[in-house]
């Protein structure tokens, strides 16, 4: 089973479940009445900032992918630490570590269901630390509203339950009240940093949301269970540089 199996995607999409309700929803763009382009995914300049930040998490924080451990979610050939490019218009060569990232709010221990605690990643190694990641991870508020609006809007049950577990009990700070936007539901951010996945499915996730930002080509998102795959949305940046812009929402549903 190859990628060239399935269908490709590229506008905005919405697909329903065995239960007839929601279970995948893919923002890129879409057509009005009138024949003009209406993009429904991240604004250029919210997706460069969280990148920017990323790239300072990234640096600041490096966290590589312990493939030690057998982490079968990446692919073969990632297992060399480094990811190599050339710098545009050189011949200069430059290397970047990949990673990975939990940084989350509460996650439960491996092997150990009863403990409920915030992942190592988040936490640092000091408060200075910890405060320092937080604000890298979490000053993305416009990219979280809109993403919790298309939730609300679409998946309104999982909303209404992730709402109230977020409300009771989320520490990392923000200012979402203070600028009347809706906030987050989030718990948790993972970050793949420089890297690709295997397709895989996390079984304890309830709902995820996913977007990508960077300079790349490529970028398609698989889902096997309906034989579909999503194309990046490029958009041009105000400095010029090419930026994906893509949630995909994603309801724990058996797919028909």
């Amino acid at each position: 089973m190859t990628k060239s199996n399935f269908k490709l995607r590229t506008t905005t999409t919405l697909l329903f479940g065995a239960n007839r309700q929601p279970a995948v929803l893919y923002l890129s763009y879409h057509y009005d009445a009138e024949g003009n382009k209406i993009r429904d995914n991240i604004p250029d300049r919210a997706l460069l900032a969280k990148h920017i930040n990323t790239q300072k998490l990234a640096h600041e924080f490096p966290n590589q992918i312990d493939f030690a451990a057998g982490d079968q979610r990446h692919e073969p050939d990632q297992q060399y630490p480094l990811m190599s490019y050339r710098v545009a218009g050189t011949n200069i060569i430059r290397f970047e570590f990949k990673g990975v990232r939990h940084d989350c709010q509460y996650w439960t221990e491996r092997g150990h269901p009863d403990r409920v605690r915030p992942s190592a990643a988040i936490l640092g190694k000091s408060t200075a630390e910890r405060d320092r990641i937080v604000h890298l991870t979490h000053t993305d508020w416009k990219i979280q509203d809109l993403i919790a609006r298309y939730i609300k809007r679409f998946f309104p049950e999982q909303f209404r339950l992730l709402k109230i577990a977020f409300d009771r009990g989320h520490w990392a700070s923000s200012d979402y009240n203070e600028k009347g936007y809706e906030g987050g539901i989030f718990f948790n951010r993972v970050t793949l940093w420089k890297s690709t996945a295997r397709m895989h499915r996390d079984r304890k996730d309830y709902l995820c949301a996913i977007f990508c930002s960077g300079s790349f080509e490529g970028g398609e998102l698989i889902l096997p269970d309906v034989r579909l795959k999503f194309k990046s949305f490029w958009q041009m940046t105000m400095n010029g540089g090419s930026i994906m812009a893509e949630v995909i929402v994603r309801a724990i549903s058996r797919l028909m």
